[in-house]
């Protein structure tokens, strides 16, 4: 395509182009499967469906907002720079069929937040059947907190990234994101981590995660909650990692999740390989003010829960603070673990003279209709905790 052309393509397209279409990549001149650098050509298309980004705010309303997708038609694809997209913009190719590979290590060195893709002032973004390799962060949204923001990644996989594949983080001192995140239908191999989350409410379902890959340190979470409600449902999780020997003979805290919310799974398979690794450390601190609302939820449920038991810090939870409530039903597959085992650095005793008596009530935890979960598990739990067993018959498990 020459310039002329481009030029002219351009120009139809900023007057006629319906909003909802796609912006192709290659019409801007990215040519898959040649090797090449193809940054400016999907600048250039960003950067187009960019400028078509309409938005308005009816009376009484919240705003509305709407633009074009980016097109990637199947093939490979190279980027080495920080792309920014507008907050309405999605990314999209056909039943993922599109990589796109990051090629440029040295600028991942000066950089380390640096990210594939940038959804700056994110609102509505959605991104759909693309496949991710390499870099720090793959996926960045972003904005200072704007209300009913709502971010959709559906039918995409993320490889190799060296940071996080994909992170939702508020800027401009806001501390939260007032947001939904939704993953499903996705797979991560062999990432540094997979997500770390400030939304209200993150969700990832139906998607296959592998922690497997180089080790250059062994003191991490896949999964980073840092404040609003996690939830996983139907994820298949394999810790492929635990099976190199030589790995596992070096000290290390490998996890799932670091919660600083409410962490929730259901359906969800925790490993087998290696015996698995813990499941969930909790941070998330109670509040000692009336009326005493907040603090942890944990709830695991029907789920497959290989939590580390060759480890010497094996355990379905690992206490840094104290979670208010604490659900364990009708999961398979705990052996020879604790199901809960308190950090080093909390000391029960102490922490328990800091609530009062009359707020104790608000603690509720329910272990029962478990399976291959010997009775002598829970021995583990700290004789302080045990008070907050509501039912006596619920502290056995089958």
């Amino acid at each position: 395509m020459t310039k002329k052309v481009l030029v002219i393509l351009c120009v139809i397209g900023m007057n006629v182009l319906a909003f909802g279409e796609r912006v192709n990549v290659k019409d801007f001149g990215a040519i898959p499967n040649d090797g090449k650098d193809d940054t400016e050509a999907i600048e250039k298309a960003v950067q187009f469906a960019n400028k078509l980004t309409r938005s308005f705010r009816p009376p009484s309303s919240s705003n509305i907002g709407c633009a074009p997708t980016v097109y990637f038609p199947s093939g490979h694809y190279h980027i080495k720079r920080q792309i920014g997209v507008a907050g309405t913009v999605g990314l999209c190719s056909d039943n993922g069929k599109a990589i796109i590979e990051w090629i440029d290590d040295l600028s991942i060195a000066a950089d380390k937040k640096a990210a594939m893709f940038l959804f700056g002032w994110c609102y509505t973004s959605a991104v759909r059947n693309l496949k991710f390799i390499g870099g720090n962060t793959q996926l960045q949204f972003q904005n200072p907190n704007i209300d009913k923001t709502v971010i959709d990644i559906s039918g995409c996989e993320f490889y190799l990234a060296k940071g996080f594949s994909i992170r939702a983080v508020p800027v401009k001192e806001a501390d939260h994101l007032s947001a939904l995140l939704t993953i499903r239908n996705c797979k991560f191999v062999g990432n540094y981590q997979c997500v770390e989350t400030y939304c209200d409410m993150t969700r990832i379902t139906d998607t296959w995660v592998s922690v497997e890959g180089p080790i250059t340190a062994l003191n991490r979470a896949a999964f980073v909650n840092t404040r609003g409600r996690f939830i996983m449902d139907n994820m298949v999780g394999v810790p492929g990692i635990c099976k190199d020997r030589e790995v596992m003979k070096k000290p290390h805290q490998l996890r799932w999740v670091d919660n600083y919310g409410t962490f929730e799974a259901v359906r969800t398979r925790f490993g087998g390989e290696g015996a698995g690794m813990p499941i969930v450390y909790n941070y998330t601190k109670n509040n000692r003010k009336y009326p005493y609302m907040g603090g942890a939820v944990i709830s695991i449920t029907q789920s497959w829960v290989c939590a580390g038991s060759k480890r010497k810090d094996a355990c379905i939870i690992r206490l840094f603070t104290v979670p208010s409530v604490v659900v364990l039903r009708e999961n398979t597959h705990m052996v020879n673990a604790p199901i809960i085992r308190v950090d080093p650095s909390l000391n029960i005793d102490d922490w328990l003279k800091k609530v009062p008596v009359s707020r104790r009530n608000n603690f509720v935890y329910v272990i029962k209709d478990n399976y291959m979960f010997p009775p002598s598990l829970m021995n583990g739990i700290p004789e302080q905790l045990r008070q907050f067993f509501k039912d006596k018959s619920e502290y056995w498990s089958k």
